[in-house]
């Protein structure tokens, strides 16, 4: 489950509160495909924090102060007084005039990398008349856009944290070097699933097939629901790569 939508009213009379409880912090979840909303914990004190923020449904009784969102670009809305955009962006070097017309509507947006940033802003698209076809101007970014790194919460992935089932798996590889993937497997064919998995793996295979000392290559990864059937699912992709 991602938490997608963060609304934030701030109380004044509350110095001396935690973290959340400074602002009226309202959180509005939204799926992601068929994927399962179930990473929080009602019996975990952290996890309560947020699940008592949830909205029984997308409503608002008053407009917030400040409004985040969590989605891909296209889908951002300025439901606040500021509103801003937060969004993984893209894997290649170009985004969509959809992408620019909804970090447009934003007065701020993030995204976590340099790369992100760069291929963003360099990204243009003539505006047409669409009468005469003739070009009348040209769709670029024209709000701000920051990188803040995605960090991780040190208590669930610190240093000390260990998991017995993953560290015998890791130590089970022969290879003196492994190459690390994560991420979603989803439709399309060869060349064409979003994270182009299939390709990585043939690309793997070909680059390495005539080394002496080959490297591993570790699958981080899953469908877009996470079950026997969509393990059974990525083994045969794996084979049908191999094959």
């Amino acid at each position: 489950m991602r938490i997608e939508n963060i609304r934030i009213d701030y109380e004044k009379n509350s110095a001396n509160k935690g973290d959340l409880d400074l602002y009226d912090v309202k959180i509005m979840p939204v799926r992601w495909g068929a994927t399962p909303q179930n990473a929080l914990d009602e019996n975990n004190p952290e996890d309560k924090k947020l699940l008592d923020r949830f909205l029984p449904e997308p409503s608002l009784e008053k407009q917030p102060e400040l409004h985040i969102h969590i989605v891909v670009p296209n889908e951002f809305q300025t439901w606040g007084k500021y509103n801003i955009g937060i969004t993984a962006g893209a894997e290649f070097t170009a985004v969509r005039p959809e992408w620019l017309e909804g970090l447009n509507r934003m007065d701020l947006n993030i995204v976590p990398s340099e790369f992100t940033k760069e291929w963003i802003v360099k990204t243009k698209f003539d505006k047409t008349n669409e009468e005469t076809k003739e070009k009348i101007g040209e769709l670029i970014l024209e709000k701000p856009i920051e990188v803040l790194f995605e960090g991780y919460d040190e208590s669930i992935y610190g240093k000390g944290s260990t998991d017995d089932d993953i560290n015998t798996e890791l130590n089970s590889i022969k290879e003196n070097f492994c190459f690390l993937f994560t991420g979603h497997w989803l439709q399309g064919g060869l060349g064409n699933d979003r994270k182009d998995l299939g390709m990585l793996i043939k690309t793997f295979l070909e680059t390495f097939k005539n080394q002496k000392k080959q490297p591993a290559l570790v699958l981080k990864t899953s469908g877009a629901t996470p079950c026997i059937l969509d393990r059974e699912e990525v083994f045969s992709k794996i084979n049908l790569n191999l094959g």
